[in-house]
């Protein structure tokens, strides 16, 4: 599949460009609502400091009062619960994926952090521990959205506005996917993205909580990169001379008596 946007079958699928834009969460924000209940429109979510090209829906939400679900690590945001959730990553460029009950780590140790609903690889299938989510939700016939990693290791967004469960999207595409993280659906199911044009495929209107996002920075807003620490090697010489001068003005007699000291403090 090309980079950009893929149209197979009934599933949209965004690749990214591996060389010009990196993944990261972006977090709804509304004015008047705490960072943990601000839900917004798909086209509303953005940041200031980045240009993006592709957005998908990411975590789930209550439906009553907006109240963000799942593991949250954004460009704002820093939230997790320790609930069952699954919990996909990505740390120093690897997408990596485990429980809320075994992650720890914080904003400043991963790019972004999300809760799907179950993770489908190769091997074995994993499901988020949480009442109305578990193994059922996969077989739930609904419209979907999902993350994937490609067999050449691209990250995608995936949205199907055809309704289909969890389980048929990773039967119908495993062939292009090693891995497919299925994020929250229904109505939820969004994607935006810029192909000459913003083009926004949704199966509904409805508010988020957050997003995943493929950007890149505007210019002069990238984070300085913290400096490397200085190490300094030393040579034998510059060893001696440290004992030379700690030990200067110390006689043998001094090194008996704080030697004798040592001995009755221990007996």
């Amino acid at each position: 599949m090309k980079n950009g946007i893929n149209v197979k079958g009934n599933y949209h699928i965004f690749i990214r460009d591996e060389l010009k834009y990196k993944t990261c969460m972006l977090s709804a924000e509304k004015s008047g609502l705490p960072p943990y209940m601000a839900v917004n429109t798909i086209e509303n979510i953005d940041n200031p400091d980045i240009l993006w090209f592709a957005k998908m829906t990411a975590n789930y939400r209550k439906m009553s009062d907006g109240q963000h679900l799942g593991v949250e690590i954004s460009k704002t945001n820093c939230l997790v619960p320790r609930q069952g959730w699954l919990v996909l990553f990505e740390r120093n460029g690897k997408v990596d994926f485990v429980r809320d009950t075994e992650f720890w780590y914080g904003k400043d140790d991963v790019e972004w952090a999300c809760s799907p609903a179950s993770i489908f690889t190769d091997t074995k299938t994993f499901y988020s521990e949480i009442d109305g989510v578990r193994e059922a939700k996969s077989r739930e016939v609904t419209t979907q959205s999902a993350f994937g990693i490609t067999r050449d290791g691209k990250h995608a967004f995936i949205t199907c506005l055809y309704k289909v469960s969890a389980v048929q999207m990773w039967n119908e595409l495993k062939g292009e996917f090693k891995l497919l993280a299925v994020m929250d659906g229904g109505g939820s199911a969004q994607l935006e993205y810029y192909d000459n044009g913003v083009h926004t495929f949704k199966a509904s209107n409805r508010e988020l909580p957050n997003v995943l996002c493929f950007y890149k920075y505007k210019a002069g807003k990238e984070p300085a990169k913290p400096e490397e620490p200085t190490t300094k090697t030393y040579t034998e010489n510059d060893i001696n001379n440290a004992i030379d001068k700690y030990f200067k003005g110390i006689t043998i007699e001094d090194l008996k008596n704080e030697l004798k000291k040592g001995i009755k403090e221990n007996l």
